[in-house]
């Protein structure tokens, strides 16, 4: 049944992992507000923002949201908002767009490093062109994280920059097996 796909799976496991590990330590509200205020990915204060606003325009948050204030002026510092004079932000067109991008590149980055012998100050990680071909030494094939299905292959180009594209269908994936760290490879949209 449905229900038990998107829930039921994910409550026992949750059980599971409890009974296993023991019961997870509550953060104060204040260290986990503070968490998602820096968090460099989308979080449900984006959420919140966006929802608010009126054609990328929201009025000054109430007195007393302090957590949606902090969230504002940490999208100022990232370009992602702006003050106006009279106390309403300006939101990006592309802020969903860009929060996801940045979470997406520092889970990769977590990814990497855990790659032996890579050293990731030396390379500027970005995403393949998803409208021309990418090609170089395979540098890494992986799972992003545990929870989702999204698999991601990085390269490194003739001008020495990480690239990586991510590959969800199994035909995709197909194309890796059996290739090592080290061989040229090309992505193709």
């Amino acid at each position: 049944p449905r229900k038990i796909i998107s829930h039921g799976i994910r409550e026992h496991a949750q059980e599971v992992a409890t009974r296993v590990l023991g019961p997870r330590p509550a953060l104060s509200p204040d260290v986990s507000r503070a968490k998602e205020i820096a968090s460099p990915a989308l979080t449900p204060l984006d959420r919140e923002l966006m929802n608010r606003a009126r054609n990328g325009v929201l009025d000054a948050p109430e007195h007393g949201r302090t957590d949606l204030v902090g969230r504002l002026e940490r999208l100022e510092v990232w370009g992602l908002a702006a003050r106006h004079a009279d106390g309403r932000w300006a939101l990006a067109d592309d802020l969903k767009t860009n929060l996801e991008a940045l979470g997406e590149r520092i889970e990769i980055n977590r990814m990497l490093e855990r790659v032996e012998g890579l050293a990731l100050a030396d390379f500027d990680i970005r995403e393949a062109d998803r409208g021309a071909p990418a090609n170089g030494r395979l540098v890494h094939v992986g799972m992003v994280d545990e929870l989702s299905e999204r698999t991601v292959a990085v390269i490194e180009d003739a001008h020495g920059h990480l690239r990586y594209a991510g590959f969800e269908r199994t035909e995709d994936l197909a194309v890796f097996v059996g290739a090592e760290r080290g061989a040229i490879v090309e992505f193709e949209p």
